[in-house]
């Protein structure tokens, strides 16, 4: 094929030369320039080592003189990002050392139709050939925010500055382990094993064969799959329920999961028939307080199938049996009706520690004799690619799943820690590790364990690699490569909840808010009990949530968790009263909120689940900042950063941690907010969460604006105002320009300040955030008085005061009141001024607000300066003077309405020092706005 003719194809990209475009899962994705004119060349001589020579001369004329080797490196690593590919393990760009490159992937090579004409049937690759993925779709630019604190990937970037973090809850995350059944590489030690896979595979014949009878005498397998017309077609769903131990040794628990995954895995082999993933079986299996046990009574079962919505289950026990000379192992098995809970079969299995890939063969021919041909051909069943080889690694490995289902990331990264140094070529435990990682909030290490572990998948079936590079796209937040391959599979098996639920994620991760809305409509119209799933419901509020609309997402929250509750979904309701708490937060129905936080808390400490408890206490901390109740918000977040660090859950260590600083900053404790802002900025920074890092880097360069250093504070506002505007995060534009708006005024850019401060209230309101729309209209209010519109400013100010009334923003409303003290004493009427600060210094000293107790006490003295009460004024500026570590700003203000009193009482010069001394430290800070102020109170004093 002559160069820019036709489609290359290859994994899930394919590359248009004539159309300059390269898409991934049929979706396009940006590469240009020189990366992508050596994907070109490399293409093109597929399979052989093209020199770096060959490209220099294909990338660069002649006469063009450039650094070649650094130019070449950075092409060819750019376009190795682009393609997830590495260096250390490729899969399609191969380093041939001291000599070039070499494309390793097989690639397919489609011609292109010529225009008007159809494309004929015999040029279209078979669709086991064709790179998985929908040809079509709208195009998705990428979401910028990341994995939100309460709901993970669907939820958006948590509120900088106050209050600005919920803590990462990982329930969900735990839950994801990548589904088993990769086929990986051949292992010769595999027959030196052990010989324990013998009952494994006797089991997984008996279990088939048993299902095949059942299922061909009551023609399962065809009638079953009849739909109703409009709705997914519905196989046969099993969950394999587990093995209990009979052992007088905990040393073989492991080997539950073992038989778990294997029987679960050769079940869904051939698509007839559909197994519930054994994660989401774990999360049941608490919720409903289920053991392992050899069968189930009728109710458990009724209970099992109205959630997990199957039709059979696999359950039993085992037991190791020594002697002095051999090891045996009887697994005894039964398969039980969800319906009837009739007993379709019973059978026990002994196996010795021999003959085990026979073994497994043996079960597997005569499973597929038994089921006439409905389950995949001889040889997709790949036992290696399901539980490593070396005995030693499958124990740690299966630990490690069994310490992801109960939320347990430390103990589940240690044991897939050992799996992966004893096996390192078993793509699940990396995967599986990358889920461990991602429960600890470690994004750059799980981003890195998911990129090896898509490239040791080699042949595994589609579903699941598809599954795993889904998984991977997230972690990146590659939302238009998540959408793509859930899609993918959902396309493929429509009635897969679990695929439909985390598509919709992925599309509102990708605030494709219609397919997303599609996609949750195609889940409702599932047969039941999927269709009625609670988590539909959520997922769906979590949507409503992104987009603002907060009466939606808290009806739909209720809606999911009346559901769990219904079911015994302890969990699911537990994450629904979540929802349902910031919902009500963000409407200011705080007592409801509170209420709704502290049932989710309770529901995860009664089910030993510490992460997901910390994570309500850090809500409900988030709740108390906001009524202005500091003490009692900084206990709390003392109770949930210890839960954390217990846990070892650094992602939501480092937001309690920021939003701790928050509270000390609120307090006027602005040394010691610095250190632990500076704490949480290091823990994002080693965990990959460079979105948390720039909101931390807000709040940061917010105390560099309080302790006076204001060249540096606009600095860093305007990077990140930057960085947000190239990300189209609204939420994060919307408090740079708040923080700019106080910035501009010091600096006495009062028009400036002016336009951001009106574009912010206008984000915020849409945002649907009353309560730092109202600050900033407050901080407008003040810059309008200082422009001399009184007026206006009165206006601003008590839109302020009324809008912090209405949502009990305590301590806001009496900084409002502050403020229209001042207005009213530029109006004259020093009484209602008096008023007002006295009534918002004692709301201020209730609440430790630090800075702005001081602001009501300097306020008050003017006031009292203004009504000639001398006596009371110089009484209110001692107090004044004793509140610690307030900020720059009022200390200035301080000295200003202190020497007004020192000229009063005749004391001249000490008020001109005291003046001298506040004029250098406004021209050292670079405050118009201060140098504005010693003017005009100079001329009052008469200095």
């Amino acid at each position: 094929m002559e160069p820019g003719q036709g489609v290359i194809r290859f994994g899930p990209y394919e590359v248009d030369r004539a159309a300059g475009q390269v898409r991934k899962h049929g979706v396009r994705i940006r590469l240009s320039g020189q990366p992508l004119e050596v994907l070109y060349l490399l293409l093109e001589r597929a399979g052989e080592t093209v020199t770096r020579e060959e490209l220099k001369q294909h990338l660069w004329p002649s006469d063009v003189f450039v650094h070649f080797e650094s130019s070449l490196n950075s092409a060819v690593k750019k376009l190795r990002r682009t393609l997830n590919d590495s260096r250390e393990h490729p899969r399609y760009i191969e380093t041939q050392s001291r000599k070039g490159y070499r494309f390793v992937a097989p690639v397919e090579r489609i011609a292109k139709p010529a225009p008007g004409k159809a494309t004929p049937a015999a040029v279209a690759p078979p669709e086991s050939s064709r790179a998985p993925g929908p040809r079509s779709g709208p195009e998705l630019s990428p979401a910028l925010s990341a994995v939100s604190p309460r709901e993970g990937i669907s939820e958006p970037l948590p509120v900088p500055q106050s209050p600005v973090f919920a803590a990462a809850h990982r329930v969900e995350q735990a839950d994801r382990v990548p589904a088993p059944g990769h086929a990986g590489p051949a292992h010769p030690s595999f027959l030196s094993t052990g010989g324990r896979w013998t009952v494994v595979a006797m089991v997984i014949a008996g279990v088939i064969v048993m299902f095949g009878l059942f299922w061909i005498t009551r023609h399962q397998l065809t009638r079953a799959v009849q739909a109703a017309p409009g709705k997914p077609v519905a196989r046969p769903t099993i969950a394999v329920l587990g093995f209990k131990n009979l052992s007088q040794t905990k040393g073989e628990n492991w080997l539950s999961v073992a038989f778990s995954e294997m029987i679960s895995t050769e079940l869904q082999q051939g698509g007839s028939v559909r197994t519930i993933p054994t994660e989401t079986i774990a999360q049941v299996k608490r919720d409903l307080g289920l053991q392992e046990k050899d069968g189930y009574t009728r109710e458990v079962l009724r209970r099992t199938r109205e959630v997990l919505g199957c039709d059979y289950i696999v359950a039993g026990s085992y037991v190791v049996l020594s002697d002095d000379n051999t090891r045996n192992i009887r697994l005894d098995v039964r398969v039980q009706e969800s319906i009837s809970a009739e007993t379709l079969a019973s059978f026990s299995v002994t196996g010795k520690h021999q003959e085990i890939f026979d073994l497994v063969a043996s079960a597997g021919k005569e499973m597929r004799n038994r089921l006439a041909g409905s389950i995949a051909p001889e040889g997709d069943v790949d036992w290696r690619s399901v539980i490593p080889a070396n005995t030693e690694a499958a124990q740690a490995y299966t630990e490690g799943l069994a310490h992801l289902q109960v939320s347990d990331g430390v103990r589940a990264s240690e044991s897939l820690q050992k799996a992966v140094a004893l096996e390192p070529d078993f793509a699940l435990a990396h995967a599986s590790l990358a889920e461990a990682w991602a429960a600890l909030g470690y994004r750059n290490r799980a981003r890195d364990e998911a990129a090896v572990a898509v490239s040791l998948m080699g042949s595994a079936p589609e579903n699941v690699r598809l599954k795993i590079e889904a998984r991977q796209y997230e972690l990146q937040q590659d939302w238009p490569g998540a959408v793509a391959a859930y899609r993918h599979l959902l396309k493929d098996y429509p009635e897969d909840l679990e695929a439909g639920l985390k598509l919709a994620a992925a599309e509102t991760g990708a605030r494709d808010t219609q397919a997303a809305l599609a996609t949750i409509s195609g889940l409702r119209a599932l047969h039941a009990p999927a269709g009625n799933d609670p988590r539909i419901d959520l997922t769906e509020s979590a949507l409503y949530k992104q987009q603002g609309d907060y009466q939606r997402q808290q009806a739909l929250a209720v809606a999911g968790g009346e559901k769990a509750r219904r079911t015994g979904a302890q969990l699911v309701l537990a994450r629904s009263k979540l929802l349902e708490g910031s919902a009500l937060d963000s409407q200011a129905r705080w007592d409801e909120a509170r209420l709704s936080y502290e049932t989710a808390r309770k529901i995860y400490s009664d089910a030993g689940n510490r992460d997901g408890a910390a994570t309500a206490l850090n809500d409900i901390a988030i709740l108390m900042q906001r009524k202005g109740d500091l003490h009692e918000s900084r206990e709390t977040l003392e109770k949930a950063r210890r839960e954390f660090e217990a846990v070892g859950d650094e992602g939501s260590l480092g937001a309690v941690l920021a939003n701790l600083g928050e509270n000390l900053r609120s307090e006027g404790q602005l040394a010691e907010a610095r250190k632990v802002y500076t704490e949480a900025l290091q823990i994002f920074v080693n965990t990959g969460r460079m979105d948390y890092a720039r909101i931390v880097q807000n709040n940061l360069a917010t105390v560099l604006l309080r302790q006076g250093a204001f060249r540096e504070a606009r600095r860093s506002f305007e990077d990140l105002l930057r960085d947000w505007q190239t990300t189209g995060d609204e939420n994060g534009i919307a408090h740079a320009q708040m923080n700019l708006v106080d910035i501009l005024r010091v600096q006495g850019a009062s028009g400036e300040a002016v336009r951001l401060g009106e574009s912010a209230v206008s984000s915020f309101q849409k945002l649907g955030d009353r309560s730092n729309a109202a600050q900033v209209q407050g901080t407008l209010g003040t810059i309008y008085l200082e422009m001399g519109d009184t007026a206006k400013a009165r206006q601003s100010v008590e839109t302020a005061l009324k809008t912090n009334e209405d949502i009990g923003a305590n301590g806001d409303a009496a900084v409002d009141k502050l403020l229209l003290a001042k207005v009213c004493l530029v109006e004259g009427d020093s009484a209602l001024a008096i008023t007002h600060s006295q009534a918002a210094l004692e709301v201020l000293k209730n609440e430790k607000r630090g800075p702005e107790e001081l602001q009501a006490r300097v306020v008050l003295t003017s006031a009292l300066l203004a009504a000639g009460r001398t006596e009371e004024a110089k009484r209110v500026a001692v107090e004044a003077a004793s509140v610690r570590d307030a900020d720059w700003l009022a200390r200035f203000e301080l000295n200003l309405v202190t020497s007004r009193i020192e000229a009063v009482d005749g004391e001249r010069q000490k008020a001109a020092r005291r003046l001298e001394v506040a004029e250098s430290e406004a021209r050292r800070a670079g405050c118009k706005l201060c140098e504005t102020e010693l003017r005009s109170n100079r001329l009052r004093a008469s200095l």
